[in-house]
């Protein structure tokens, strides 16, 4: 017990020593560097909204092809959600059973 509070005591004063280590403002320069960053980012932006128009078109297909899909396949998708048929009640019944 005694070691532990020695250790503990130790430790305590080691972090009231300790210095902060973080600076309380940017290094000279930087802000103006992110400044200029931002100013020469915004000039190239044309190119972003391009291809924003060219991914936007690309998902409104993409969408308008997964519509057609489901139209053309609706039969297949009416035949997976109708009732089951007397027999395949019966055999699902039997598992659910032995599941328990």
């Amino acid at each position: 017990m005694k070691g532990t509070d020695q250790l503990l005591d130790h430790a305590f004063a080691l972090a009231r020593c300790a210095r902060d280590l973080v600076p309380s403002e940017l290094p000279f320069g930087m802000e103006t560097a992110v400044l200029a960053q931002w100013r020469s980012s915004r000039a190239s932006s044309k190119i972003d909204i391009g291809m924003l128009r060219v991914f936007r078109r690309a998902a409104i297909l993409a969408c308008l092809a997964a519509v057609a899909g489901g139209v053309w396949k609706s039969e297949d998708i009416a035949q997976i959600s109708r009732p089951l048929d007397p027999e395949t009640r019966i055999v699902d019944s039997a598992l659910l059973a032995g599941l328990d």
